[in-house]
């Protein structure tokens, strides 16, 4: 399983506060490209009933795990 520590890991009132996963925070920044992606035709939601929202979603989560891996092999 790929590593997806904490985005934002802080310590507070001595209790560790994990924030959202890095997955999560890589997903929400390649979020927008993707959108801008669909507007301008480079991606094109498939014709399979799902939502433009939901086409966003997955890919921008393909990225992630796709930046996640990089991350690892890299480290």
């Amino acid at each position: 399983m790929r590593e997806n520590p904490p985005a934002f890991p802080s310590e507070t009132n001595t209790r560790f506060y994990h924030g959202m996963s890095l997955r999560d925070y890589f997903a929400g920044q390649v979020a927008p490209q993707v959108v801008a992606d669909i507007a301008s035709g480079a991606l094109s939601p498939e014709e399979d009933g799902r939502s433009v929202a939901q086409v966003v979603a997955e890919n921008a989560y393909i990225l992630a795990d796709a930046m996640l891996e990089h991350r690892e092999k890299s480290s």
